[in-house]
């Protein structure tokens, strides 16, 4: 999708969408809910696109609610319900909006209480808009709404000294960049992201860390100072996975949901939905503030900047989360 031809702008997404720990609440409307027995299981939607291109960004975002799941149930569940144990209901989006639409229609029907995941995109946005129809609350983490990288760079680079680059795309296309940038032996100043599909990405940091190192950006990154998200690394990497921002911002999703219903007492759609329009959570694993829905936008989410120094993914700024200082210029081979 262009910025010049798409209909609906990444402003109207997040209006319309509802982003867990940063951003929207959907499904407003007036439509009858199923009440649960108490202490019954609390069926959650996890919609992720784990096929298709985006399957590698879907597929840690369901790693992360899925640990964050486990979590709430291994501590008592949801306490104001009985007890209740989250039971998931994944659902694939196929990476494609259709795919997306079809999922939340089954899971609408399957009775679920939420749904959390995704990738704010079409995919979202056409998911959302299902949701709604049914007063259904849906909670996904930030994307990218619009890939600005055009294909087809692997041997046209015609750039003069003293520049940089400033890329904001999905993964493969951002691995062709660095990896063709690096490889052509193209000097710049410097690489700055805005929500690098690799950049935050430790899959490309360690598997191509030469054309890795030294790309700064700007994105949702975990709390390096939070207990919370550091036992989270440490349990993706005990299963041998690598960990993207999805992880982190998938596991604070379904916290956010988990404290809805807790504060809801009720399974009831319309209670779930004004509990997170009057969220002031805090209990995430990113560096925000309390979750506050303002205008459908959560004024208490901030992205910071990182940079890939010696293998790491490094916070650089703001200094409060900062673990290491930036490189810039970037240092000549």
């Amino acid at each position: 999708m262009s910025h010049g031809s798409a209909q609906v702008t990444r402003r109207r997404l997040l209006q319309t969408t509802a982003v867990g720990a940063s951003a929207a609440v959907t499904g407003l409307i007036t439509a009858p809910a199923l009440i649960r027995a108490q202490g019954s299981p609390v069926k959650l939607g996890m919609l992720h696109p784990v096929s298709g291109a985006l399957s590698y960004s879907g597929q840690q975002g369901r790693l992360g609610a899925t640990i964050a799941i486990e979590e709430i149930n291994a501590a008592g569940g949801i306490k104001a319900l009985g007890g209740a144990k989250i039971e998931p209901l994944l659902g694939d989006a196929q990476s494609t909006p259709e795919g997306g639409n079809a999922e939340v229609e089954k899971m609408n029907s399957a009775d679920v209480a939420a749904i959390v995941g995704g990738y704010a995109s079409s995919i979202c946005l056409t998911a959302s808009q299902t949701a709604a129809r049914y007063d259904l609350p849906y909670v996904v983490d930030v994307g990218v709404a619009d890939n600005i990288v055009t294909r087809g760079l692997k041997n046209t680079f015609r750039f003069g000294p003293g520049f940089g680059v400033i890329p904001a795309n999905y993964y493969n296309e951002y691995v062709l960049l660095a990896r063709t940038m690096q490889q052509q032996r193209v000097r710049q100043k410097g690489i700055y992201s805005v929500l690098g599909g690799a950049a935050s990405s430790y899959k490309f940091v360690k598997e191509f860390p030469e054309a890795a190192q030294y790309i700064m950006d700007c994105n949702h990154w975990f709390d390096p100072r939070n207990p919370k998200a550091l036992a989270l690394k440490k349990k993706v990497e005990d299963r041998g996975q690598f960990y993207t921002y999805e992880v982190f911002m998938n596991f604070s999703c379904v916290l956010l949901v988990a404290d809805a219903l807790e504060r809801a007492g009720s399974t009831e759609r319309a209670k779930i939905i004004a509990a997170l329009e009057n969220s002031t959570f805090s209990g995430h694993v990113m560096p925000y503030g309390p979750t506050k829905f303002v205008n459908g936008q959560n004024q208490g989410a901030a992205p910071v900047n990182t940079q890939v120094l010696e293998n790491d993914i490094q916070v650089i700024f703001p200094q409060t989360f900062a673990t290491a200082k930036p490189v810039f210029p970037m240092p000549r081979a």
